[in-house]
């Protein structure tokens, strides 16, 4: 996991300073699609004409990626959650009946959300102010809980581990009130 962590960080710093390089100057412009014809340009001003086909297939498989992992994992969570509350009869077949109903209502959600929204990027920037607002929220409740849901001492996180979740729960809070304020009140 480790080299695998470190590959993943050095193609981040790579593609960010390509990006760097490539977009610099152009920030008043890069507003919602040209954005993300500015990023395609930048792979192909480098690498050629042809990274640009590679470019749009990757980021439509992004996209369909993240959306079929959001339906099937808010899917099999919201069935596993009313199998926990209604353990009498949650077993086998209504199990399955109610993760497919969960994939379908989502899946349908989505479409009706996209087609009222008509601005997939400006959906997909609404929703990423929704939650990065709502992250430090639920990763304090998260750290809450394994403080004092985990009665086995050698499972408990130590006092340093305790902090450090802490303070990243307050560096979120930064981020979320840095963000209201370059975006709404600025």
């Amino acid at each position: 996991m480790r080299v695998g962590y470190l590959l993943s960080l050095l193609t981040g710093i790579m593609f960010v300073c390509m990006g760097a390089s490539q977009l610099a100057g152009r920030g008043a412009d890069l507003k919602g699609i040209q954005f993300a014809e500015a990023l395609s340009s930048a792979y192909t001003n480098i690498m050629g004409r042809w990274m640009f086909h590679v470019f749009m297939l990757t980021a439509f498989f992004a996209m369909f990626s993240t959306s079929y992992t959001v339906i099937d994992g808010f899917s099999r969570s919201f069935s596993e959650a009313l199998a926990a509350l209604f353990p009498a009869g949650a077993g086998g077949p209504r199990r399955v009946w109610t993760y497919r109903g969960f994939v379908l209502a989502s899946a349908a959600l989505a479409a009706v959300t996209l087609a009222w929204v008509g601005n997939p990027v400006a959906l997909v920037t609404a929703v990423a102010l929704v939650s990065l607002a709502v992250a430090p929220v639920l990763y304090a409740l998260n750290l809450l809980c394994v403080q004092r849901q985990i009665d086995e001492p050698r499972l408990k996180p130590s006092r340093y581990v305790v902090w450090l979740g802490w303070a990243g729960v307050v560096v979120m809070g930064i981020a979320v009130a840095a963000t209201v304020y370059v975006k709404l009140l600025a």
